[in-house]
């Protein structure tokens, strides 16, 4: 058994600490874990210690007293990189290679190793030789390929084994920490080396403990705990090794920050002087352990032990003590240790500030600023950069351009580190041409400067300026990297240019940087958003592995495509290779629920995020109110926003278009007032869904109170809120209303010519209807297949079939859309309403697809206008089949036996809705007075005023009789011909109609509103009541408008 008791002395000791920690609650005490811990750790460090003892004796490696004075100038003042122009800085880096590589063993060596890995540079060991500079490329390629290097046999013995191998690596990744600490990473290098090796050669971990205390000996690296793992480093295999630490944690040598300007004279300082530490203080148990720590539990065990030794005052320990309590977000804690430090060293300064940017606390960041500049301590460049980061993390735009003056200030306006921070904050903030006037300014511009500004335009919805950057970066001889590919697909996705993406895969593949999974996340994602869903899914099925992000993309790209089957299907997938869903995963599965409407598997998915813990995420409670009230279950989604705390406005949003979407017009408006007192910010998409809930309320009053705050919000410019507006007021029958807004539109999309057009022809009006559809024709903005519905409907509701027909021809021919269920349903109602029923009939007979509900319930509705029972009682057949619980086809047969007088099935009927439990929806009108809506059903009397308005309905209807209107009582049967009568003059619009015009001033037009299909008798009898009253009277039924006005129909009996 050697020295370190078999196991590897600091090894057990380390690992013991860790177990010791994970045991915590079977200690005595907390001191008890600090002092065992500090035990074992002490006796492997003592092992170590003569190991390391012996390799310094074989390399008597020692430097002059001129060589120390070098090295400590080049420590204090190199802070980027090195500079070739400083003949200081070229002593001590040469002072510092001949000290480190004492022979030419090793020059030999790496130049023989490097000539047969196809180096294409200057011989390294030239430079080493002959007092040259050694570059920063050669030195990251050394130390990237380092590991390789030490398995190189000499011998019966590895490299490794040598000792000069040992300071090789040593001066090796200190020169590059001092070249560029931040960039380069030199604990994932130095990570990287212990962790090939302990996998290939449990016999080196001499060579690990060397290296690494004397990397302490010239600077503390602050390496990070699962580098010093070993129980995970032992576990660790080859390719975990290259894909997780070689590939992916270090970065491009094109990316380093600093790389650019690494050739120039002078450069601007971007961290503060380093600070010699004693070895007795970087060497105690207690600074490994501090190393060690993963919690802010560990931390407050260890600091007794901190305190007991007297380390306390130590800068090293204050400083690291600030620095985990502000990483574990003990603020606090960081400050208490802060405060009372009465010499207080600049890297606490810059420590805190750090903390507090990384919390977010952009006024305890602010604060400790100031107090910088009243201390006298000068920012560096680092301070500035993490202020931004938190500015742009909060979207504080204001206190960002607070920092942009004291860059300029401080006259760091051309550091590109620190004006690619600055492009981040403003692309953050959405202020783009602020971001591109920074990046336009820059004197020299790296890859690092494209790639933020080229994200700043794809991420701020100006896709083809992120384009023309692409391009324009090309023509500087930029090549794209993998941070450009993954920017830039998500813009060519927004324009949906397949070509573009298509020539872009090409790049990628041509380039080898397919590969990278969030490359091909990038590219699944694109090639679904352009509608290409199966060449997407080549992509996924192609990974060799596949991230949780990967799976989220391909389960949204489904679930936006309509194939939520898919979507759900690939969910379980994910869950049954033993990945764990994330709450974007939740969220893609619940979209796919919603759009199926299935409330069952929904309520799974649900279940499921509780056993994730991910029901608190607000965004997955946002998701989870959507699926309900898709589901029909308002009630269940108002339950969740009632219990959610941290509402956001997608909170506030989703609940009120759940309410709208529902039919609770009301408790939409309700809750967008209570969203107003809370002094949430609202949005286009919140009064998009208060305007839904208005338009279903029918109330001209409130249509125009939500324009007013439309207006005042100033989003009277936002296409989408107007396009809600102009069909806002189509539905509360304020049509010409609706087309002066829609004429006052700069900026028209589809959906607002569709929404227009189809309020024509809900009004009747399908002249006007013909005639914008044919202005859109001639301009910009091409019909889409609702358009063509819109129009085709309008046709049909005012008899103009030739122009139906020929719109539907052209649907095809000259668009290339393929007609769908609605159109044919379209097609049948506009033939079936002008009287050509065999026609519409054949039509049905040769349509390419099985014929819908909404085809058959069009041919029966057309049937039953025309009294053409045997084709009506076909296509009720039909009907029947498809969906034998519908009301209101059962109702519409019976109307149309009672038309035809055939009294006996209209009794099979009713006893058929009977047996089935069937029940016909009651008539209920309803108007709009002073503010208060009266609803009125069929022979009701409950109203107030109910006497009055039967007596008032009765000297009407002789008026009306006078003026040549005769009741139409075809349709009640075995009951007295006065007591017909009386039936149909008490139905719930003549109600509605009466009191309308008792308690309105004569001229006042009078908007009705009817839940059901206005009857015969009562569409005859208000043109009657239009023309005896003179006044105009909108009625509102469930299927379109009627404007009666001096004594006819704007429907012209289309209807």
């Amino acid at each position: 058994m050697d020295e370190r008791g078999g196991e590897g002395g600091s090894f057990v000791a380390v690992r013991r600490i860790s177990q010791g920690l994970d045991r915590g609650s079977a200690c005595h005490s907390t001191a008890a874990v600090v002092a065992g811990s500090a035990a074992w750790l002490g006796r492997g460090l003592s092992c170590v210690c003569a190991q390391r003892r012996d390799f310094e004796d074989q390399l008597s490696f020692e430097l002059t007293p001129a060589q120390e004075e070098c090295l400590h100038r080049l420590q204090n003042r190199i802070d980027i990189g090195y500079d070739s122009s400083i003949p200081e800085h070229q002593e001590a880096l040469k002072a510092l290679w001949h000290a480190a590589f004492p022979g030419e063993q090793l020059y030999g060596l790496i130049s023989e190793q490097w000539k047969e890995m196809g180096w294409q540079g200057k011989d390294p060991s030239t430079d080493f030789r002959g007092g040259g500079f050694i570059s920063l490329e050669n030195l990251l390629y050394f130390g990237r390929n380092f590991p390789d290097l030490l398995q190189k046999k000499e011998g019966d013995r590895a490299m490794w084994e040598y000792p000069f191998a040992v300071a090789g690596v040593n001066i090796t990744f200190m020169l590059i920490q001092m070249l560029d600490f931040e960039a380069v990473k030199p604990r994932t290098l130095v990570g990287a080396t212990f962790l090939k090796l302990l996998t290939e050669n449990e016999s080196a971990f001499d060579l690990l403990y060397c290296i690494t205390f004397k990397l302490m000996d010239h600077i503390w690296l602050d390496m990070h705990a699962s580098y010093m793992d070993f129980n995970t480093v032992m576990k660790a295999t080859r390719h975990q090794l290259e894909r997780e630490l070689l590939q992916e944690d270090i970065v491009r040598l094109e990316d380093l920050p600093s790389y650019s300007l690494l050739s120039r004279a002078a450069a601007s300082p971007f961290l503060s002087p380093r600070v010699y530490i004693p070895p007795h203080v970087y060497r105690h148990p207690a600074a490994i352990l501090l190393e060690l720590c993963t919690s802010l539990k560990e931390l407050h065990q260890f600091l007794p032990l901190i305190i007991k030794n007297g380390l306390y005052n130590e800068h090293f320990f204050q400083t690291k003590l600030v620095s985990l309590f502000s990483k574990f977000g003990s603020m606090d804690d960081a400050a208490k240790v802060f405060d009372p430090i009465e010499s207080k060293v600049d890297p606490l300064y810059h420590t805190l500030l750090k903390g507090y940017a990384h919390q977010s606390n952009l006024d305890g960041a602010f604060k400790l600023f100031a107090r910088m500049r009243h201390d006298a301590v000068e920012p560096v460049v680092y301070n500035y950069t993490s202020l931004l980061k938190a500015c742009a993390d909060g979207f504080n735009s204001r206190r960002g351009k607070e920092i942009h003056a004291q860059l300029v200030l401080s006259g760091l306006s051309a550091n590109l580190y620190a004006m690619t921070s600055l492009m981040n904050l403003y692309a953050k903030c959405g202020a783009v041409q602020d971001a591109y006037k920074v990046f336009d300014r820059m004197p020299a511009r790296d890859l690092v400067c494209w790639n933020t500004v080229i994200a700043c335009f794809a991420q701020n919805g100006m896709p083809r300026r992120a384009l023309d950057l692409v391009a324009a970066m090309q023509e500087e001889r930029h090549k794209l990297d993998l941070v450009t590919v993954v920017s830039v697909l998500p813009a060519v996705a927004d324009l949906g240019d397949l070509r573009i993406g298509r020539s872009i895969h090409g790049y990628v593949f041509r380039h080898g940087l397919d590969s990278y999974v969030n490359v091909a996340t990038a590219l699944l994602h694109m090639y679904a958003k352009c509608g290409d869903i199966g060449i997407a899914r080549t992509i996924f099925d192609s990974m060799s592995s596949r991230t949780v992000v990967s799976w989220n993309s391909m389960i949204d790209a489904y679930a936006q495509n309509g194939d939520s089957e898919e979507a759900l299907h690939l969910f379980q997938k994910m869950q049954d290779v033993g990945l764990k869903p994330s709450n974007v995963t939740v969220m893609g599965a619940l979209h796919a629920c919603a759009d199926l409407g299935d409330i069952k598997r929904g309520q799974s998915v649900h279940e499921l995020a509780k056993q994730l813990e991910l029901d608190s995420d607000v965004s997955v409670t946002n998701s989870l109110i959507s699926m309900y009230c898709k589901c029909r279950r308002a009630d269940l989604a108002a339950e969740l926003f009632g219990k959610l705390r941290g509402k956001t406005l997608v909170s506030w949003n989703a609940m009120i278009f759940g309410y709208a979407q529902n039919g609770f017009t009301m408790e939409a408006i309700s809750l967008f007032g209570a969203m107003q007192e809370q002094n949430v910010r609202r949005d286009s998409f919140t009064l998009v869904s208060v305007i839904i809930a208005v338009a279903e309320l029918s109330l001209v009053r409130q249509a125009k109170w939500i324009h007013g705050v439309v207006i005042r919000a100033c989003l009277d410019k936002d296409v989408y809120v107007m396009t809600a507006l102009v069909d806002m007021y189509a539905k509360c029958g304020a049509i010409h209303t609706a087309r002066k807004v829609f004429d006052m539109l700069g900026e028209r999309h589809v959906t607002t010519w569709n929404a227009m057009i189809d309020g024509y022809g809900t009004h009747g009006f399908g002249k006007e209807a013909v005639q914008l559809f044919d202005e859109m024709c001639r301009g910009d903005i091409p019909p889409n297949d609702i358009t063509f519905l819109c129009v085709i409907s309008a046709c049909s509701h005012s008899g103009l079939v030739e122009e139906g027909r020929r719109y539907f021809s052209i649907m095809k021919k000259r668009y290339g859309l393929e007609p769908a269920m609605d159109h044919y349903g379209a097609m049948v109602d506009l033939l079936g309403r002008a009287g050509k029923l065999d026609e519409a009939w054949g039509f049905i007979q040769t349509m390419p697809v099985e014929p819908g509900i909404n085809v058959y319930g069009a041919m029966l509705g057309a049937c039953k206008i025309h009294k053409n029972v045997d084709l009506g009682e076909e296509a009720a057949d039909k009907l029947f089949e498809l969906e034998p619980s519908d009301g209101g086809y059962h109702v519409l047969l019976a109307n149309m036996y009672a038309i035809a007088a055939m009294w006996e099935k209209v009794a099979k009927v009713r006893s058929l809705m009977q047996k089935k439990g069937i029940q016909k929806t009651p008539g209920c009108s309803s108007v709009d007075l002073r503010n208060e809506v009266h609803a009125f059903y069929s022979g009701s009397t409950s109203h107030p005023q109910s006497e009055k308005i039967y007596a008032y309905l009765s000297k009407l209807l002789e008026r009306i009789k006078a003026a040549g209107y005769t009741p139409d009582t075809s349709s009640i049967h075995d009951v007295e011909d006065d007591v017909q009568e009386q039936l149909l003059n008490t139905h719930s619009e003549m109600l509605a109609i009466s009191f309308a015009l008792m308690n309105t001033r004569a001229g006042t037009t009078i908007h009705i509103r009817k839940n059901l299909r206005v009857c015969g008798d009562c569409h005859n009898a208000t043109m009657f009541i239009s023309l005896v009253t003179k006044r105009e009277i909108i009625v509102r039924d469930m299927h379109r408008f009627h404007h009666f006005k001096n004594g006819t129909c704007s429907c012209g009996g289309y209807w």
